[in-house]
């Protein structure tokens, strides 16, 4: 009996279902996958995020506060965890300002210059492509099969989707 990771359902083994192929999770629709992958990448994202935050300041984990202003600029302030994260690289990385304290206070001040600065920097690149006459690079992953069938799966990735 196979059970969808997202909603719960059982999957009917002579229908069509998804499988993810690291983690064997199995899905009963294309939405329960966009879904379940939308999850992922947000779970991915946050870790990412404590990672740098840890890094940034010199400690183990963020705090309790560090942790409740992360919450608060992701519900109030309608920041993603990546942009967060690209913010905090703007700050402390290309404005080249010190961490201050144990307080993530400069994320909001400065999440609308870190937008315009990333999307300049995305549009000075493709123009530099465009005047050296070369298109976008587009990368070939392959995905193994597990399943003991020597398949392998190959999925183009444009520069955009990274």
């Amino acid at each position: 009996m196979i059970i969808c990771k997202e909603c719960g359902k059982v999957i009917n083994e002579s229908t069509n279902y998804f499988c993810l192929e690291p983690t064997f999770s199995y899905l009963c629709s294309k939405e329960c996958s966009s879904k379940y992958a939308k999850k992922e990448k947000e779970k991915e994202d946050r870790n990412k995020l404590y990672k740098q935050v840890s890094n940034l300041f010199h400690i183990k984990f963020p705090g309790p506060q560090m942790l409740a202003e992360i919450k608060r600029y992701k519900e109030k302030g309608n920041l993603s965890y990546s942009n967060m994260s690209a913010t905090l690289h703007y700050i402390y990385d290309i404005l080249g300002k010190t961490p201050y304290g144990t307080s993530l206070y400069l994320i909001p001040q400065y999440a609308d210059a870190a937008k315009e600065y990333y999307q300049a920097n995305k549009v000075r690149n493709l123009e530099a492509l465009e005047k050296l006459g070369k298109e976008p690079e587009v990368s070939r992953v392959i995905i193994p099969s597990h399943k003991g069938k020597t398949k392998t799966t190959v999925k183009m990735i444009s520069p955009d989707d990274v």
